[in-house]
């Protein structure tokens, strides 16, 4: 672990810090497949990219917007094969079926918007979600569209459908980027 003394006092520890040259397979392996394998074992897990504007965060989780294919792909692909993997491993081992879920939304201006949902010609406040806490404090959004996914297709699939209904606009680094943070939850 890396540790920095902030001018305030303040010590922030890093499992890991990836430099520029670094691989999204780099990433994937060295940080990610892990949190699948938890995932697999039945604890919740999280992947989540921070950082400044144009420090790599989509295209470390998203991959090239190029459709080349030897262009990188993101953390979310290489999930997405693991994932699938192992469904066809329990599968074809006779365990029984998995079914897997997908739902994609956004936290934009203080609003969750569901990134699935088919948006009526009224405007996009119809996919706004209200935030429920339940028992034991967990949160569950009214309305929030889930859909099959049956294969690693399938999930990016429902990525690309919801990247490209998120909330985007020009700043000082990009022509189009995004204005939100964005959830994609697999199940």
């Amino acid at each position: 672990a890396w540790e920095h003394q902030a001018a305030l006092g303040t010590e922030f520890t890093f499992s890991r810090v990836f430099g520029p040259e670094a691989t999204t397979r780099e990433v994937y392996r060295d940080a990610c497949a892990r949190i699948v394998d938890e995932v697999w074992s039945g604890t919740n897990g999280t992947i989540f990219a921070y950082g400044e504007t144009n420090s790599g965060k989509t295209y470390t989780i998203s991959g090239s917007d190029s459709y080349d294919p030897n262009a990188g792909i993101g953390v979310v692909e290489y999930a997405a094969a693991d994932l699938f993997r192992r469904v066809a491993a329990f599968h074809e081992r006779g365990y029984g079926t998995c079914t897997v879920t997908a739902a994609y939304l956004e936290v934009y201006n203080e609003q969750v918007v569901d990134l699935l949902q088919k948006v009526p010609a009224k405007g996009p406040s119809q996919a706004k979600l209200q935030v429920r806490t339940g028992g034991e404090g967990s949160i569950h959004l009214d309305g929030l569209c889930r859909k099959d996914v049956r294969s690693a297709e399938d999930l990016l699939d429902v990525h690309r459908a919801g990247c490209a209904r998120r909330h985007v606009g020009r700043n000082n680094e990009h022509e189009c980027a995004s204005r939100s943070h964005a959830v994609l939850q697999v199940a």
